[in-house]
């Protein structure tokens, strides 16, 4: 057994694990845990086999401090727990009966207040007090390092039944490559948050909806899906990861490597022939060289410019190669985003008009010669590349802009909205600077509340991050108000309406500039920190979205907690709330424990 590491195994019934549950003491690191992935029969399945007193299986949990709270990180048995709390909370039935809420102090309690709303009919009581003081058997380590959790989860799920080929690469994986698959991916299917470690409870939020269990993102919305890339069971087994690990494969290594499970296996270190294992230390150099932040961004505005030119289509990408095509075109996909890649970035190229893009990509999968079957050749992956830039090369023109990931902010956005679903606290949206009212005067207010709130969030802990986006509304009728004054129709997205600022600055500035000036020196002028002011300053924008202006105002925390006005705030929720007497001390206390 690693040093550092305590067990202990204890059983623990089901109504003191809810009470935990409900106090966010269970948390998932999203850095090696897969997505909520378990079929509603499966959940059935495991709740059935606890009110028949039936043997399961341990649940692994690393323990540690939080404060004064101990909390569980959850190694093995997320989907279990899972199961187990969404069924009491009533997201599915068991033999078309509903746990009673009336069982447990806890759930009783959450009625009466309406945060959780019994489904009729109910399972007998009887039943339901059996299922509450069943004891989960679980396995509890007292871990040191974060290196230790991720080793045991390698090993736990190096040999496991159910994981996918991709989720077996990755678990466990802590490689410079890994890290970057997995934070591309989520970019891409819009599952990112903020922190890799998230309460069990919010799981749900950034899991694919599966038949009947209507999670967080709609399975049918997410692009691979949507644009007919690959099938719903693909993306759950994790394709888009080995098709994200595919395309960084060939533009981060020369010679370009073939395409096949056993080079992929490759990239991640594993036990494979000294060539692959070898590729995955020249991919770790290659990173670092380039920096993995520069790749993030061109990858996502190569993605960008291709799904802009799909939109233009009006088609999907898979009938866009193929009018008959079905949902499965992965290899097209790759040489097609390679192709782009090449130009965008290798040659330094920006299409001269979105629709002759979407115009000579119609129909071009026939000219495409890819082989079938299980290995795609160095050879012929390259040769497939190179004809498609050769095709595309005349719709594009030579750049002026020095960076390529600056031409485009829309993935970026949309990560931020998802990840404010999650992390509420950490983000705020405003219409504006100026009031929705028939004179739309300026609102000398405005920038002094952003302010104090960037404050507020940032003073949550050392390394927090929060956002304030304005032009960019949580409820449909802020978006209608705007466009009833400027006559700007919103643009939808997750439940989010951005309808941009560039109404309310043709009404009232000469350009997007003046704008930006006049937020810039409101923010000079507000009594905070030099330091923080400079930063504040520092990491404004202004980004475009389908056509739509929205300001992006980024707050990072400093050493210390930031002040405002003489005053230390915080934020609760969407409030933003004054620390006031000993709460001082122990906001200077998380600030000094985290470093």
């Amino acid at each position: 057994m690693a040093t550092g590491v305590e067990l202990a195994i204890r059983g623990e019934n089901v109504q003191r694990l809810y009470g935990w549950y409900r106090e966010n003491r269970f948390e998932v690191n999203r850095r090696y845990q897969r997505k909520l992935v378990w079929t509603i029969s499966e959940k059935r399945a495991f709740i059935d086999s606890l009110l028949k007193g039936f043997p399961v299986p341990l649940i692994l949990v690393a323990e540690y401090e939080s404060g004064d709270v101990t909390r569980y990180e959850i190694i093995d048995g997320m989907q279990r727990m899972n199961a187990l709390f969404s069924f009491i909370e009533q997201d599915f039935d068991l033999g078309g009966e509903f746990f009673d809420l009336d069982t447990m102090a806890e759930t009783k309690h959450l009625s009466d207040k309406k945060e959780l709303q019994q489904n009729f009919p109910r399972m007998a009581r009887e039943l339901c007090v059996l299922l509450a003081s069943y004891p989960i058997p679980m396995s509890v380590y007292r871990i040191e390092t974060e290196g230790d959790v991720d080793e045991v989860f390698r090993r736990i799920n190096s040999n496991g039944k159910h994981l996918s080929r991709q989720e077996l690469r990755i678990a466990g994986n802590t490689s410079q490559y890994a890290n970057l698959v997995r934070n591309l991916s989520s970019r891409i299917r819009g599952d990112t948050s903020l922190s890799d470690v998230l309460p069990l409870s919010k799981m749900k939020l950034l899991s694919i909806s599966n038949r009947d269990l209507p999670y967080g993102l709609d399975v049918d919305k997410i692009f691979w899906v949507e644009q007919g890339v690959i099938t719903k069971d693909q993306l759950r087994d994790s394709t888009d990861e080995e098709l994200i690990s595919d395309t960084l494969g060939y533009i981060l290594l020369e010679p370009k490597p073939a395409s096949s499970s056993e080079i992929l296996n490759g990239f991640y270190g594993l036990e494979v022939s000294a060539k692959e294992s070898s590729r995955a230390d020249d991919l770790d150099v290659a990173i670092k060289r380039l920096g993995e932040d520069a790749i993030i961004r061109q990858y996502l505005a190569v993605f960008d410019v291709l799904k802009k030119a799909i939109m233009h289509s009006g088609r999907r990408f898979n009938t866009l190669m193929f009018p008959d095509a079905g949902p499965r075109v992965p290899r097209y996909f790759q040489v097609v985003f390679l192709a782009l890649h090449e130009l965008l970035v290798v040659k330094e190229r920006v299409p001269k008009a979105v629709s002759s893009l979407a115009s000579t990509l119609n129909g071009i999968g026939r000219k495409i010669p890819i082989s079938e079957g299980g290995r795609w050749s160095a050879k012929d992956r390259v040769e497939n590349v190179l004809a498609v830039v050769g095709m595309l090369e005349p719709v594009f023109k030579k750049r002026t802009t020095k960076d390529p990931a600056l031409a485009s902010w829309a993935t970026e956005l949309e990560n931020l909205l998802t990840q404010s679903t999650t992390e509420q606290g950490a983000f705020e949206f405003k219409q504006g600077l100026h009031r929705l009212d028939a004179k739309g005067s300026y609102d000398d207010k405005m920038v002094g509340k952003i302010v104090k709130t960037l404050a507020a969030m940032a003073n949550e802990s050392r390394g927090a991050i929060g956002y304030v986006l304005l032009g960019v509304a949580d409820r449909k009728a802020h978006s209608d108000l705007v466009q009833k004054v400027y006559g700007s129709v919103a643009k939808e997205f997750g439940g989010f309406y951005i309808s941009g600022v560039e109404g309310e600055i043709a009404k009232n500035y000469a350009s997007s500039d003046e704008y930006l000036k006049k937020i810039v020196n409101a923010i000079k002028a507000q009594p905070i920190p030099d330091d923080f002011k400079n930063q504040a300053v520092r990491n404004i924008r202004i980004v475009k979205y389908f056509g739509k202006e929205v300001v992006v105002l980024k707050a990072e925390a400093l050493a210390e907690p930031v002040v405002f006005d003489q005053k230390y705030y915080e934020r609760h929720g969407n409030e933003v709330i004054e620390v006031k007497g000993a709460q001082v001390a122990s906001l200077f206390k998380r600030f000094l424990s985290a470093s």
